[in-house]
């Protein structure tokens, strides 16, 4: 059985929300990414966080993410109002859209996923099942803060370079996987 190991989080503005979602079949790929860029910004450690960077920290991130072989795409949707869609949006359809064979495990990392399950009482499987079309196996993480941080810049990326254009704006296009709409 093949493993991929998935990451989401969002962004967005007014009129834009967009979901990351970064996979790799290597579960330590998402540190190799964070290790060489902290070398490049010459820091030991460091949380990347695409809104609060400085241009310097942005460019080096980003060129080290669209360097590496880790594969991205971006769901477009409506921000959640229920647990139905917080489930169907983030989990869902993430994994209805990963180009992944059936009778994957898929192992996916939720940037705030706590929040629906423990103070909003989401039973979040039992709303997946709602709206999933593939088999596959999936369990969820809470925690792998390579992983969000380089979802985080996705999905900022994808959201930045739609008002504003920088280098990397074509990059990041090009080297996407999927772009899906939901609505």
């Amino acid at each position: 059985m093949k493993s991929y190991f998935v990451f989401v989080d969002e962004s967005y503005r007014p009129d834009i929300f967009a979901l990351s979602v970064v996979w790799t079949k290597n579960k330590t790929e998402p540190c190799k990414i964070k290790n060489e860029a902290l070398k490049k910004i010459r820091k030991e450690k460091y949380h990347f966080h695409f809104k609060n960077d400085d241009d310097e920290i942005r460019k080096n991130f980003m060129n080290t993410i669209l360097k590496s072989s880790i594969n991205f795409g971006i769901i477009l949707t409506e921000y959640p109002s229920s647990c139905s869609e917080y489930a169907r949006y983030y989990i869902a359809e993430v994994i209805n859209n990963l180009p992944v064979e059936e009778n994957s495990r898929v192992v996916i990392t939720i940037k705030g996923i706590n929040d629906w399950i423990n103070k909003k009482k989401c039973k979040i499987n039992e709303e997946v099942i709602r709206w999933i079309r593939k088999r596959i196996f999936y369990t969820i993480k809470f925690n792998d803060k390579a992983g969000l941080e380089i979802a985080d810049y996705i999905a900022s990326a994808y959201t930045y370079c739609k008002f504003q254009k920088d280098n990397f704006c074509e990059l990041l296009e090009n080297k996407l996987t999927f772009l899906v709409r939901i609505r």
